[in-house]
């Protein structure tokens, strides 16, 4: 019988390049369309280590990816400056 050869261990699926990546799903009230949505998803992506963001406007739910550098603080922050604060529950 021939043995499939062992594979590293990878790292784990919050894991990239050994920097723990962050999740958090939101709620945006102010977010009404798609438009708000892209709106959303452009600023929050210019913050360095956000890695991606996906916005539901007809359950007005933001979905946020990050690692360092960015941090949530920072994320609610400038959600907040576009006009688009979460909700806080």
């Amino acid at each position: 019988m021939t043995r499939a050869p062992a594979r590293a261990a990878s790292p784990g699926p919050n894991l990239l390049d050994g920097c723990a990546m962050e999740e958090r799903t939101v709620s945006i009230p102010a977010m009404h369309c798609g438009h708000c949505a892209a709106t959303i998803s452009r600023e929050l992506l210019e913050i360095e280590g956000v890695e991606s963001v996906k916005g539901d406007a007809e359950k007005k739910q933001v979905r946020i990816r990050w690692k360092p550098p960015a941090t949530w603080d920072r994320i609610a922050e400038a959600l907040a400056e576009i006009g688009f604060p979460p909700s806080v529950r």
